[in-house]
């Protein structure tokens, strides 16, 4: 008996490490597939797309799935037809915004899907500009305190070298071009910090970051909350599951909520 529960905590553990892994790929493709849309889907000419298709190489993404998300942000579904980008702006149960940003062949049937996923949780969809007027749209970076370095052992490859979060921090204030610097956060062993920037100096900012050396673990445009809604355990347990019912469907790409 005791080998069979060494072997169901095994099974636990992998189960719990293959869930973080299934939700660090569906994060990077999500991304990727709005670079490709912002930026193009050239990775030579587009900076962002890129850095996040070497972080998914890094990551051991299938090269199929990364091919496909560039795809879909270029507008094209694996059918052939012609995708497109739309927002969608509703509200939980309890009245808070929510923005869902969605890729498809179908608008009709997208809608409907929404409508019914809203519904379920006691919201509602809302008219265009009910919720985006409490959103700014900005470039967002989060940076590791540390640089790469080439290992010396055969068969390695770079490793991440930590260095002194507070001279990081120091250094990013020295750079034009950004918005806010967030208080910095741990990771397992690494120190993050996010940096926000408007949408046209994202790139200029990455650039600058990456001739100091630092590493940056995420870039992406996105939208930030402007009046944050007071939220409490109950409501934000309610907004979760309805989250989690929305990015489960196969058009949406990102959403954003009111709750910080």
């Amino acid at each position: 008996m005791a080998g069979h529960s060494k072997w169901s905590k095994i099974k636990h553990k992998k189960a719990i490490n293959d869930a973080k892994r299934g939700k660090t790929f569906s994060k990077l493709l999500q991304q990727i597939t709005s670079a490709a849309r912002e930026g193009g889907p050239d990775v030579d000419s587009n900076p962002t797309l890129r850095l996040l298709v070497e972080k998914a190489k890094a990551e051991s993404l299938p090269k199929a799935n990364v091919e496909r998300a560039i795809q879909r942000g270029a507008g094209i579904s694996k059918d052939g037809k012609k995708m497109e980008t739309a927002y969608y702006e509703g509200f939980s149960a309890d009245g808070v915004g929510i923005i869902v940003e969605t890729i498809t062949d179908n608008t009709n049937r997208t809608v409907s899907e929404l409508r019914t996923i809203f519904s379920k949780h006691g919201g509602r969809l809302g008219d265009k500009g009910s919720v985006s007027w409490n959103f700014d749209n900005v470039g967002r970076i989060v940076v590791a305190a540390g640089k790469m370095q080439k290992s010396e052992k055969y068969g390695e490859g770079d490793i991440f070298i930590p260095v002194d979060v507070d001279e990081v921090v120091e250094g990013l204030f020295e750079l034009d071009g950004i918005q806010d610097i967030g208080e910095p956060f741990k990771v397992g062993e690494k120190d993050l910090i996010e940096v926000i920037t408007s949408p046209k100096d994202l790139n200029e900012v990455r650039s600058k970051l990456e001739d100091k050396g630092w590493v940056i673990e995420e870039i992406e445009l996105t939208k930030k909350v402007k009046t944050p809604k007071k939220d409490d355990a109950g409501v934000r347990e309610k907004v979760e599951k309805l989250l989690q019912d929305l990015e489960a469907n196969e058009d949406v790409q990102r959403t954003w909520t009111e709750l910080n």
